[in-house]
């Protein structure tokens, strides 16, 4: 061990002999080169086979251990396309891993016969472990090579070599680093950060600061000196995204919340982070918590609703969930990001008391359950990048919030060195623009201490050993097929689990009676246009689709027909529905990252499918699938709607269990559905979406239901709304300051689950919206079942409020009123206490 500071040159000499004497013994760990490594730039060392490369007589760029070919991958043509190792195949199509270099020439390019291009170091990024893909020739250092003879390919831009793959890191259970202090498993994660940092060279510390690039949507490179290992970062609301495929396509976050069920959001969470695990990501970016203020959202179906209390329960279970798994989370995106529109530009105008209350409890909980990460937006708020806001990152989340973990930015929402790494900007995603050459110049400088490094630094290895992701070797592969029948099975359970039945008017459709012979299934997202997930960097590439229809047809008892019509022609829709007994109307919308909707509608005439439709068969199933809210016109005319928001491969077989009644409906809405476009708190283009990239939170508090309170009216459906096959009677109120207790009892005759939601109404004094979500429970009865439900209040989390002079959380004196409820606009019972 050595100290840092204060030592005498020849000892720090000595420590760097033995430095380069480790690295040496660990550039002989052998790696296998396996199929899709991509190919890194290290420090030359002709003594890793990995490093030693041939030119063979069909032109193919063969790895020093034999077998392996340098390719382009999928025969990809474009700017940008992976470089990858490959079994060569000179015999078949090898035209992708044929390449050209002038031996003639000091510095040349490595030119692929398949399309002229070339093999380009992406970002120009001139640090070890920069990774090399495909670009058209311009003559630019970071695209001519140096062939030397001891087989190794060097870079003219950094004078680093071309590898295989990357090199191997030892874990602390190797003999290379098992001896040093932080390999002490006793220790804690702090401590052990603690220890390691002392022993990083300042251009080791830099090193892990920034993105660099690869397969996964971000990668930090590791480390093999002191066995720090690759970071691997990959997006994950619906399941394995960014377009991995043999993965599993769960039901999206804000279908998951409708399930209002902490049990199914921990295990959807588990489920989930052990299929990333399986494909090697070890930090996993999720939960995205942003509150769902614009019901527009083209990320809603990502989001966990517009309250922040169910936003910070799920948050919890997500992360809890992530990270049991050995894995790191990252709650997203912080912060004011709720709005796809203009994203990247908008500055977000938030008052102290709203910013609080109702935009930074979730992201609390995030902190509390022990989050490792945080993601910092695209947009402005209050005038300054959240990736370079001091007031935001320093003040609020880490010295107010007690975040200890490390910040990353968004994809690209870096826009300084100095100014962002001051504010409290940790890393840098996806690449080193900021916080590679610049950012060591800008320390040299003294514009950033070095302190400030070691803080960042700090902070991003403690969650990194919390995970014992320095204990146990790399695991899994981009290219393992990790879905499987067991997680199909989980998938489809949470897919029912959070079916919402938004109406089932008397005499109820629902469930399908079993004197029903004939069913016509009409509309293309039943079938020929399923929509099962969202679109963007959350999108998850089912492996197959169960489609309404189909789940319908499997399901449909002996005897009972099934029509099917994909609602392109109005007569032959009408003419299916009015021979039928029933017709189920499968309809839907989608959104994706990038862009907002420009209306709640359904579009694509699918509400004038429904009207005609509903005219003919007066027993008409209306099923919407959806990433938030939609508007209905036709409510009136239906007897029967299903929302289904975005389910996941499984999507037809949990449809055909509700409408069968092989299970009861039990989701809850985790957002309001407006009447129209303008029926909603957004009432100003100054709101929303913004003027002049310009937008005030001016609606303050009073966001979705909270809205509809204070202005004493009803939505088309309430937040927290969701019927089911049974009814449940609450009765025997009992409150006080500490607990509030009621008898909740299912006087139905099916066995089913509700979701009671209590509600607290703050002292007038306070001006606080009517009432605001404190607590829920998700009960399963059997018929005829009664339990006595408890829910405890927290005096310092549950009945406080922001107070703007005295900068705390404060306790208004006064009466306290409490609601219990099947739904924001559906309170049953009511009562009150005094502080």
């Amino acid at each position: 061990e050595f100290k840092r500071k204060g030592e005498h040159k020849s000892t720090h000499a000595a420590m760097r002999a033995l430095c380069l004497l480790l690295a040496s013994l660990l550039a002989g760990l052998s790696v296998a080169i396996n199929n899709g490594d991509l190919l890194y730039l290290f420090e030359c060392n002709a003594s890793v086979a990995a490093m030693r490369w041939t030119l063979n007589s069909n032109s193919m760029i063969v790895n020093g251990d034999g077998g392996k070919c340098v390719q382009i991958a999928d025969y990809n043509t474009a700017d940008g396309a992976i470089v990858e190792m490959w079994d060569c195949h000179p015999s078949d199509k090898p035209e992708n891993q044929q390449f050209t270099f002038n031996t003639s020439e000091e510095w040349a390019p490595l030119m692929s016969k398949m399309d002229g291009k070339c093999i380009d170091i992406a970002n120009t990024d001139p640090d070890p472990g920069a990774v090399v893909h495909q670009w058209t020739f311009l003559g630019l250092d970071n695209q001519l090579w140096k062939w030397n003879k001891d087989g190794t390919i060097v870079s003219k831009l950094s004078g680093l070599c071309l590898n295989a793959g990357r090199p191997a890191i030892p874990t602390c259970k190797d003999a290379a680093i098992s001896s040093f202090k932080y390999c002490d498993t006793s220790l804690t994660a702090a401590d052990r950060a603690a220890d390691l940092l002392a022993r990083l060279s300042l251009d080791e510390k830099l090193a892990l600061v920034h993105g660099y690039g690869g397969t996964y949507a971000g990668t930090v490179t590791g480390n093999p000196t002191w066995g720090i290992p690759y970071l691997t970062l990959e997006d994950g609301p619906q399941g394995v995204a960014d377009g991995v495929a043999q993965v599993t396509c769960f039901p999206s976050t804000l279908t998951i919340v409708s399930s209002w069920n902490r049990t199914a959001m921990r295990r959807f969470s588990e489920t989930t982070a052990a299929e990333q695990k399986s494909k090697g990501t070890n930090i996993v970016l999720g939960p995205m918590e942003n509150i769902a203020r614009v019901p527009f959202g083209g990320r809603n179906f990502e989001s966990t609703g517009e309250d922040p209390y169910l936003s910070g329960v799920y948050a919890t279970e997500n992360i809890l969930g992530i990270q049991g798994q050995g894995l790191i989370a990252c709650a997203k995106h912080y912060v004011d990001n709720n709005q796809e529109y203009d994203r990247t530009t908008v500055s977000a105008i938030v008052d102290d008391r709203t910013q609080h209350e109702l935009y930074l409890p979730h992201f609390q909980a995030a902190i509390d359950a022990g989050v490792g990460s945080f993601m910092c937006s695209y947009n402005l708020i209050n005038g300054t990048w959240a990736c370079e806001n001091d007031y935001t990152l320093n003040h609020l989340l880490k010295e107010e919030m007690g975040f200890q973990g490390f910040v990353m930015s968004d994809w690209g929402a870096t826009h300084s060195t100095v100014q962002a790494a001051n504010a409290g900007l940790d890393m840098q995603m996806p690449d080193a623009g900021y916080f590679g050459t610049a950012l060591a110049d800008a320390v040299a400088k003294g514009e950033v201490k070095e302190s400030r490094i070691d803080d960042m630094v700090n902070r991003i290895l403690t969650p990194v050993f919390g995970a014992g992701l320095f204990d146990r070797p790399a695991e899994g592969s981009l290219l393992v097929n990790v879905s499987s029948d067991e997680h199909a099975a989980v998938s489809l359970e949470l897919a029912i689990e959070s079916t919402v039945l938004l109406k089932n008017d008397a005499p109820a459709l629902l469930p399908l009676s079993k004197s029903i012979k004939k069913i016509a299934v009409i509309g293309a997202v039943a079938h020929t246009s399923p929509i099962v997930a969202g679109g963007g960097s959350g999108y998850v590439l089912p492996p197959y689709i169960v489609t309404p229809l189909q789940g319908i047809s499997a399901r449909a008892p002996s005897g009972v027909s099934v029509s099917y019509s994909d609602g392109s022609n109005i007569n032959q829709d009408t003419k299916n529905a009015a021979s039928a007994d029933v017709a189920v109307v499968v309809v839907g919308c989608t959104s994706s990252e990038g862009s907002d909707r420009t209306t709640l509608g359904l579009g694509n005439g699918q509400d004038d499918l429904i009207a005609k439709v509903a005219a003919a068969q007066p027993n008409t199933i209306v099923v919407i699938h959806s990433p938030g809210a939609v508007t209905m016109p036709w409510v009136s005319s239906v007897p029967t709607i299903v929302e289904c928001f975005m389910p996941g491969q499984e999507d037809g077989t949990a449809l055909a269990a509700i409408l069968f009644g092989d299970a009861n409906p039990s989701g809850k809405l985790p957002l309001t559905f407006p009447l129209s476009d303008t029926d909603m708190w957004l009432t100003s283009a100054d709101q929303y979406p913004g003027v002049n990239d310009v937008e005030h939170y001016s609606e303050g508090l009073y966001v979705g239901y909270r809205w509809y309170d204070g202005r004493n009216t009803k939505p088309l459906f309430a937040f927290g709304h969701g019927l089911s096959y049974t009814t449940f009677d609450y009765v025997g109120l009992v409150t006080s300051s500490s607990q509030v207790t009621f008898t909740l009892k299912n006087s139905g005759k099916v066995a089913g689950a509700e979701v009671p939601q209590l509600y607290i109404g703050f002292p007038s004094s306070a001006n606080e919206p009517m009432k605001v979500l404190r607590a829920f429970d998700k009960v399963y009865l059997q018929a005829g079942q009664q339990i006595s439900v408890k829910v405890t209040l927290n005096k310092q989390k549950d009945l406080v409020i922001w107070d703007v002079v005295k900068q705390t959380w404060v306790t208004p004196s006064g009466t306290y009123k409490v609601f219990v409820g099947a739904a924001a606009d559906d309170i049953r019972l009511t009562g009150s206490f005094t502080l």
